[in-house]
């Protein structure tokens, strides 16, 4: 069931908020930040304890600023994660399970839980859980600011194609599968899938919105330049790796729709998008805060799984003279460290492929904390993985399970027979010596 009343009070709100100062925004979201740290602090085991050991007192909400709370990351809140979840029945064990063995986005957990997951950009797994109510809640800020729909549209269906990583609960295609039917016929199209099918089907669905990955998004305008896709889309949305210029350039020319970018993870939906009018993206800071150099998130809604000055990797440079005539939100010059190559392969007819970043940056297999590709020689692929310490199977089983996934992604491009796979379960995988920094997707030379 959609709550569609939490969306049109969520999109209602939104309208509002968009109007207010800067000033008010901010003393909005000193309240969310306050109200969201007391029920961490009253339900979550984790928060508690952390907070005790910092000095930090449930009197001491009233005055807090972000800085006065210890910083968190991925490996902390995957380690206490039945410590940090609300709902008990929200047990780590049963959820890699259930992801394990349902790869279905649309499908809700207990009827009212989406469990999202991710390795991301930093080869580590991750687990999130959010209510459907949630969802709800953001899908209405984005309808309002983002698309923006006028209140009719919110009830009559706008055909839309997505085309991305679409075989696991990846927060993209999640949130996408759960929008209100009434203003969404959404077809969904997997980065995987042989891409004269892709166009063949959107030459008939002929969407009025497309999309995906700006990556996929450029794949989509080659084709059209080509004179082999045949659509005149209304809307671009692209994210998850860079909008460059080059590839806005050639998106534009060949739709003729100027592409929107939009920043998302798997730790919150649209934590920043293009506004109508802007040539940047804008921080929605009435559903995040969110701190730069380093990049640590706070998500102010989620009560189920509450996520605190989270420890991110990618780097948000803001504007140094923001104008907020138009508008009350945080604005961002740029956005480094989303970056991911592709990994190149020979299919089985002899012929170099390539694996998007997609669905590896997505890789999941249960009992697995960290994971890297290595293409070694033309035909053979090594993966390096590690495991969880509270992992219920054994190595050889997630060594298996790895290696049949990864067939399966040969499989859709054709290269199971011509490629070579050989999975390494190691202790840890340190980041590039020459950098400093984790790579995903490396080739040895």
């Amino acid at each position: 069931m959609f709550h569609y009343a939490t969306l049109l009070k969520s999109w209602l709100e939104a309208g509002k908020i968009n109007r207010m100062s800067r000033e008010q925004l901010l003393e909005l979201q000193q309240h969310k930040l306050r109200e969201i740290v007391a029920w961490a602090y009253e339900q979550c085991p984790f928060y508690y304890d952390l907070y005790t050991k910092h000095g930090f007192k449930k009197e001491h909400i009233g005055t807090l600023k972000i800085d006065d709370l210890p910083i968190i990351d991925k490996s902390m809140l995957m380690k206490h994660f039945n410590d940090v979840v609300t709902d008990k029945k929200l047990t780590f064990n049963e959820l890699e399970a259930y992801i394990q063995g349902n790869d279905d986005p649309a499908h809700n957990y207990m009827g009212k839980y989406k469990i999202l997951h991710t390795s991301g950009t930093s080869g580590k797994i991750g687990t999130f859980p959010t209510s459907t109510n949630d969802v709800a809640y953001v899908l209405g800020r984005l309808l309002n600011r983002f698309a923006p729909v006028t209140f009719k549209h919110l009830f009559f269906q706008q055909k839309v194609a997505y085309f991305a990583a679409t075989h696991g609960h990846f927060i993209g295609v999640t949130y996408l599968t759960a929008a209100p039917k009434a203003s969404m016929k959404v077809k969904i199209f997997s980065i995987l899938d042989p891409l004269s099918d892709i166009v063949e089907a959107l030459n008939k669905f002929q969407p009025e919105e497309i999309t995906g990955y700006a990556s996929s998004m450029e794949m989509l305008a080659e084709q059209a330049e080509k004179g082999n896709l045949n659509i005149k889309p209304k809307t671009i949305v692209c994210g998850g790796d860079p909008l460059y210029q080059a590839r806005r350039d050639k998106i534009r020319t060949a739709f003729n729709v100027e592409p929107r970018d939009t920043y998302s993870m798997t730790e919150g939906m649209g934590v920043a998008n293009q506004l109508p009018g802007d040539d940047h993206l804008s921080i929605a800071d009435d559903l995040y805060l969110i701190e730069t150099k380093p990049t640590r998130i706070t998500n102010l809604y989620n009560k189920t799984f509450p996520i605190i000055r989270y420890q991110n990797d990618d780097v948000l440079d803001l504007m140094p003279n923001p104008d907020y005539s138009k508008h009350p939100f945080t604005q961002i010059q740029q956005i480094e460290g989303r970056s991911v190559d592709f990994l190149y392969i020979i299919n089985n007819h002899g012929e170099q492929d390539m694996v998007h970043p997609a669905p590896l940056v997505e890789f999941y297999v249960e009992g697995l904390q960290k994971i890297q590709f290595w293409r070694q020689r033309k035909q053979k692929i090594l993966v390096k993985a590690v495991s969880t310490p509270q992992a219920q199977i054994s190595n050889d089983e997630i060594k298996s399970r790895i290696f049949q996934k990864m067939i399966e992604i040969l499989k859709a491009k054709q290269a199971e027979k011509s490629m070579r796979i050989n999975v390494l379960m190691v202790d840890d995988i340190p980041v590039d010596k020459r950098t400093g920094k984790f790579r995903l997707v490396n080739v040895e030379k």
